[in-house]
């Protein structure tokens, strides 16, 4: 969990816990992680705004709400790359299987076509030699 100084809030100790949390959000694999990270975040800011309360300065309860603002912005973004992920994994996966049905296509069509130019090409050749050639 991320752990904030309780004696004295200031500008550097938000700045650095906003750093390692940004960190945590980034580095997190998975939706689990970054439950879990988001659960961590809460609690932190819980123990982060009770110490900036207890001590009301406007300056760090402004900072507050705008550390607040942007992790909540930071998770949102995170769990929609996993949701974005997971929906691209899934057309991948769909496109593939069209690739699949359509090579199979052309494979039948070929195999078709050829046994078709095979008995008309038979056919042709004996209308050639039988017919024509037997005319001239």
């Amino acid at each position: 969990m991320l752990t904030i100084r309780k004696a004295k809030p200031d500008a550097v100790v938000m700045v650095g816990a906003y750093k390692s949390v940004a960190e945590l959000i980034k580095l997190s694999r998975n939706s689990d992680d970054l439950t879990s990270v988001s659960t961590n975040i809460a609690t932190s800011l819980a123990d982060l705004r009770k110490a900036i309360l207890d001590r009301p300065q406007a300056e760090f309860i402004a900072a507050l709400a705008q550390v607040s603002g942007t992790l909540a912005t930071s998770l949102q973004s995170r769990g929609r790359v996993f949701e974005y992920s997971a929906r691209i994994g899934a057309m991948n996966n769909g496109l593939q299987q069209l690739s699949t049905d359509l090579q199979s296509r052309l494979l039948q069509t070929a195999d078709d076509a050829y046994f078709n130019i095979s008995i008309n090409g038979e056919e042709m050749m004996v209308d050639l030699v039988v017919d024509k050639f037997t005319a001239l």
